[in-house]
Parts: C-alpha cells; sequence; structure tokens
C-alpha cells in the first residue's frame, strides 16, 4: 500500500507515482499542512510559474484533518479560470479540456476534499486509468517509512521527457508542473508521460 496526500491538479511526479505504486491509497484523516499540492498547484503562464492556491478554513485550528477543511468563498474560482485560461488559451488541447476545469472549479465544493475527488477522478479518465481510489479511513501514525508518498512538490523531485509548453523559457521544460500543464500541451498523449 502506498499512502498519497489528496491533491489539487496534482505534478505530474504525482500521478506517475501514483499510477505506478501498489494499492495506491488518498490520506483524508492526516492534519492540513499548508503550502503543499493539498491545495496548490503550479502552472506556466507568459510570466513564468504560477501558482494556484484554494482558500481553505481549519474548522478545528491547527488539528483539522484534511477531510474537514471547509473551502472559504473569496472568488478564487474565477481568479484560478482566469490564470488557467491566460496560460493555455492557445495550448492544443485548450478547447478539448478547457470547459471541463471550468466545471470543476465551478462545482458547488463545500469541502476541499471533495473539490480534489472531483479533480483526481477527471484527470484519471482523462489519462485513461482506471485505478479505484481508496481513501484512509484512520491515520496512521507509524506507516512504513516507503508507504507513505510525500515529496511531489519541486521540479527536482521528478524529471521526465521534455514536451512542448506554450510558454516555455527558450529551449528548456519546466518539470512537474500541474498535470494541467501536460494535458493542456499534449492531450491524450500526456498518458505516456504518466504510464
Amino acid at each position: 500500500m502506498h499512502i498519497f496526500p489528496t491533491a489539487y491538479f496534482a505534478p505530474i511526479a504525482y500521478y506517475r507515482a501514483y499510477v505506478h505504486a501498489k494499492e495506491p491509497v488518498v490520506e483524508t484523516k492526516e492534519h492540513f499542512v499548508k503550502q503543499t499540492i493539498r491545495t496548490r498547484c503550479e502552472l506556466l503562464g507568459p510570466n513564468g510559474k504560477q501558482l494556484l492556491s484554494v482558500p481553505v478554513e481549519r474548522v478545528n485550528g491547527n488539528k483539522t484533518a484534511v477531510e474537514d477543511l471547509k473551502i472559504v468563498e473569496d472568488g478564487w474560482r474565477k481568479i484560478h479560470w482566469k490564470t488557467i485560461e491566460t496560460a493555455y488559451s492557445s495550448s492544443a488541447y485548450f478547447d478539448y479540456y478547457g470547459m471541463e476545469v471550468k466545471e470543476l472549479l465551478e462545482g458547488n465544493y463545500v469541502r476541499l476534499i471533495d473539490l480534489n475527488d472531483a479533480v483526481h477522478q477527471r484527470v484519471l479518465f482523462w489519462l485513461d486509468l482506471e485505478i479505484p481510489t481508496i481513501y484512509t479511513t484512520v491515520y496512521d501514525l507509524q506507516p512504513e517509512k516507503e508507504d507513505r508518498m510525500t515529496t511531489f512538490d519541486t521540479e527536482s523531485d521528478y524529471v521526465h521527457t521534455p514536451y512542448h509548453q506554450v510558454f516555455r523559457q527558450k529551449d528548456n521544460c519546466l518539470l512537474n508542473l500541474s498535470i494541467l500543464d501536460l494535458i493542456f500541451n499534449q492531450g491524450p498523449m500526456a498518458r505516456k508521460w504518466i504510464i
């Protein structure tokens, strides 16, 4: 079993690890960790890397479990959509996937875990992957060290074959961005970077 954090449009490395994991499980019982893929994703826009973050309310303070995080409605959905649209409207597959992303962002999700699950299920569908999503029911304080998957946040965590990016800088492909970057730029071929 491999335990993954819930993620908002997770980086490419996350899905690569998820696909190759033996019995992947998504953690719902851990205490919320700020500034991680649980609420954030990185895109490549006209001004370089852009960070999108879903605002959340920790109903139990620092001891709030991820499954209990409430989404704060402060206009973030509109900002995220405009940022995604600006970054990828000229990409090869924006017309194919863009409206589905907009629908996800406009969904009436109250809890972060529900939004992230909807995103995760859609990404698996786009990648044509039939992997059941299992969620933790208790928090395991001492899992095997190699079972808890935690490092997906930086470019250095995962090196993949370069692909064409709309706003890539010079001849460099920025690595391990949100899965959205790969999907908008490669469409159905994104699966080959994951598999």
